[in-house]
């Protein structure tokens, strides 16, 4: 596991979003927000809309390649960093668009990836496409939120490969685990509720409770680590239930 991070994260330390937008576990609704202080609150994007900053992602990037990949296999060197995200993003769409594609920084992928989830419309792909450049750009929590949106809008259990040797779940929970090792505490929780329900890999408790547990050390005060409490607590009273 990374290096374990304990102190609650100020206005000044904006995180990341984790996804997916909404996610029904163990009962609760839970809303998946961004960390705090990540961006400013306005979405309009100055003069720029959703829909044309859209068309030049098309135009420059093979999405249906890139979304076809596992986002476990975006990256060998996962990271676990606490950047601040490109506040930027929310103002001037396409210089955050121009940093992600040219200047390699995953912190303005994923600004703008929350943008795009901020504004209106059904479209996925662009916020999709711009989690998954993060985490090609070695960022776990770009992983992660990939792979949440592919259990989301994409896990019917369609074969990523040819050789029909993977699944989107076996994907899925592939990512979660390898995010949750390169320190992501949105990754543990994720994989930690797989463990716990057995979706997409085999129910153990044990195991569930371990990497829950990893999750709230990881980053304190959070909405993953209060989810993974209340997973925690689930785990508890079922393992008193005679």
């Amino acid at each position: 596991m990374a290096p374990r991070r304990t102190g609650r994260l100020t206005n000044g330390g904006g995180y990341r979003i984790v996804p997916p937008r909404a996610w029904i576990a163990f009962g609760l609704a839970v809303l998946l927000m961004s960390g705090p202080g990540a961006m400013a609150q306005t979405t309009s994007g100055g003069s720029e809309s959703h829909a044309a900053i859209a068309a030049q992602i098309e135009k420059r990037v093979d999405v249906d390649a890139l979304l076809a990949q596992c986002p476990a296999d975006l990256s060998d060197r996962m990271s676990d960093r606490f950047d601040v995200l490109k506040s930027e993003c929310a103002e001037s769409p396409s210089s955050c668009l121009a940093q992600c594609l040219d200047g390699d920084s995953s912190d303005a992928c994923f600004g703008l990836a929350r943008w795009f989830q901020l504004g209106e419309g059904e479209d996925d792909r662009p916020h999709e496409t711009l989690f998954a450049r993060a985490c090609t750009l070695h960022r776990a929590s770009g992983c992660t939120n990939r792979a949440a949106g592919m259990l989301n809008f994409h896990g019917d259990a369609a074969l990523l490969h040819p050789d029909g040797e993977e699944t989107v779940g076996d994907c899925v929970a592939r990512t979660f685990r390898e995010t949750c090792e390169a320190g992501d505490s949105w990754g543990c929780t994720m994989y930690g509720y797989q463990l716990y329900s057995g979706e997409n890999v085999p129910k153990d408790l044990g195991q569930a409770k371990s990497v829950l547990t990893e999750a709230c050390l990881i980053w304190r005060d959070s909405e993953s680590s209060d989810t993974a409490s209340r997973l925690l607590e689930r785990i508890k009273r079922q393992s008193r239930s005679p």
